[in-house]
């Protein structure tokens, strides 16, 4: 198989479309976390509670923007313009958002707070993957969805046996 026929194989798998936004708003959303917790430990005498809280809901809100149009538009290709696929996916990521900011608070009482180890970083890691796999679920079955069919990979590549 030629790269560039893999190359376009890829693209129409929906899943693979899903796991490159999420790479996407991984990077941005656990980067923005991340940077603000850092500044927060470097520049602040702010108690470990309080930037993780702010650090986490900075990362998600930027994160969901992020999100929503990469998933509306590349993953899902919804044409759509309704307030209420607006409302489910902000339940998906509300959902998504509280299990993430009580199981990484939860995590780190039980760590003790190590607030400037690895530990804290390998935490949030280790929340994001269960997070990222709710979201998938939520998002293809929920707020994205199209009835019957939700599998655009089985749509499109019957337009593109060529490849």
């Amino acid at each position: 198989m030629k790269f560039t026929a893999l190359v376009k194989k890829l693209y129409y798998d929906m899943r693979i479309r899903f796991l490159f936004v999420g790479a996407l708003n991984t990077v941005i959303g656990f980067g923005v976390d991340a940077l603000v917790c850092f500044l927060f430990q470097q520049h602040t005498d702010v108690s470990a509670t309080v930037y993780q809280a702010v650090a986490i809901v900075t990362g998600t809100i930027i994160g969901a923007i992020n999100s929503y149009f990469w998933n509306k538009y590349f993953t899902f290709r919804s044409k759509k313009k309704s307030l209420r696929e607006i409302g489910r996916f902000a339940l998906v990521y509300l959902v998504c958002f509280l299990f993430s900011y009580f199981s990484q608070l939860g995590m780190q009482a039980w760590l003790d707070y190590p607030d400037k180890s690895w530990q804290f970083y390998a935490v949030k890691l280790g929340v994001l993957v269960v997070q990222t796999a709710a979201s998938w679920f939520g998002q293809k079955y929920f707020s994205f969805r199209k009835g019957k069919s939700n599998d655009l990979a089985e749509e499109e590549s019957k337009g593109h046996n060529d490849v």
